[in-house]
């Protein structure tokens, strides 16, 4: 009974956050989690702060069987793909408008195994190590079955390639790919990467990108200055 009363309360607090639930999902602790307006939490998605913070932004989508483990922030309209796995220590940021595709992982720490003994099973030691927070921009997209290590920064508008292993920093709209990845090309002109980077447009409010739905739509390699597109 107890059981049932918990489940009923928690939809409630689901519905007074004004978030889609498919249930069933595994919570930990509803105190330790921020919901904005519209999140969409898909069936058998897990949320486990361990003691963290975790923040689902506006607008943002978990597909089924993802998992979220400590401390986590997901940006408005980004959105996790099937069996995603994000566990973080010091940090996962995920930017606003950006996309982790399917099966992929944001793994902030790393096996330790310069003890004698690698096994923590004996001794308890705690047999792992953080690198750092792992920082991803705004409109990043990560390709299926991707690996994201800790201390990694990648740059806003960069696009990883699937299955791909990312161990060092990703430059702003670069297209990297590989095991471990490595720089392609660039997504576009150094000029029209600079303009992005100066309009910041994932920080407009709705009543601007609505009205600019042309420039939304337009294939930035044919143009010269992003401005003459914005009105």
């Amino acid at each position: 009974m107890i059981g049932i009363v918990r489940q009923v309360s928690n939809q409630i607090k689901f519905l007074l956050s004004n978030v889609v639930v498919e249930f069933p999902v595994i919570i930990d602790d509803f105190s330790d989690i921020e919901f904005g307006k519209d999140v969409k939490i898909y069936r058998c998605v897990s949320l486990n702060t361990e003691g963290g913070k975790i923040k689902l932004n506006s607008n943002c989508q978990i597909q089924r069987y993802s998992k979220l483990r400590e401390n986590i922030s997901l940006g408005e309209y980004s959105g996790l793909g099937k069996k995603c796995d994000l566990v973080a220590e010091e940090g996962i940021e995920i930017g606003d408008y950006s996309i982790i595709s399917r099966f992929s992982k944001l793994i902030e720490r790393e096996h330790f195994f310069y003890t004698p003994m690698r096994s923590d099973s004996r001794f308890k030691n705690k047999g792992h190590r953080t690198k750092g927070k792992i920082d991803i921009g705004c409109d990043v997209w990560v390709g299926a079955d991707s690996t994201i290590l800790g201390g990694v920064n990648v740059g806003h508008g960069a696009i990883i390639g699937a299955d791909s292993v990312v161990t060092k920093d990703v430059e702003p709209y670069s297209i990297v790919a590989g095991n471990p990845a490595k720089h392609i090309k660039y997504r576009f002109s150094e000029k029209i990467r600079n303009q992005l980077l100066e309009l910041k447009w994932w920080e407009w409010d709705e009543e601007k990108i609505e009205r600019n739905k042309k420039f939304f739509s337009t294939d930035l390699r044919e143009v010269d200055d992003v401005y003459s597109l914005i009105r």
